[in-house]
């Protein structure tokens, strides 16, 4: 098998496990992103904007994502201080504990896809696939 193939079957898996681990908490894959992004920056200043270019996504299509999420209780929006035509998203509570949640299961998932590999076997693959992106983004 190629190597390409394989990759696209082992993201699909690890896709559909994803998503089958964000329905329980009634998210979608793009509202998983958008809360994990907005954990991994704190104390950052994001704007629907921000989320547009960071995921490459249309306004209405970000607009969708995180009202649904607004409603689910997960962000909130509040104006900006410098410019309050803009608002800034922001995680709530509930927002925080679901990504623990939900990062809980990521970790179980990496402990599975590297069962019985040695510390040195999981930095290998890890270099390994940071060259492939490498040859792939040239």
């Amino acid at each position: 098998m190629h190597l390409g193939r394989m990759i696209k079957i082992l993201n699909t898996t690890i896709e559909r496990d994803m998503n089958r681990t964000l329905a329980k908490y009634d998210l979608t894959g793009g509202q998983g992103a958008i809360l994990g992004y907005l954990v991994h920056h704190p104390g950052v200043e994001i704007c629907q904007k921000d989320l547009e270019k960071e995921f490459e996504l249309s306004h209405p299509t970000i607009s969708s994502i995180l009202a649904r999420m607004e409603a689910k209780g997960i962000i909130s929006t509040e104006p900006l201080e410098k410019d309050k035509r803009f608002k800034k998203v922001v995680l709530t509570e509930k927002g925080i504990l679901l990504d623990r949640e939900i990062f809980s299961h990521i970790e179980e998932n990496e402990a599975r896809l590297t069962s019985g590999f040695s510390e040195g076997e999981k930095q290998k693959i890890i270099e390994l696939l940071n060259r492939v992106l490498q040859n792939i983004n040239e």
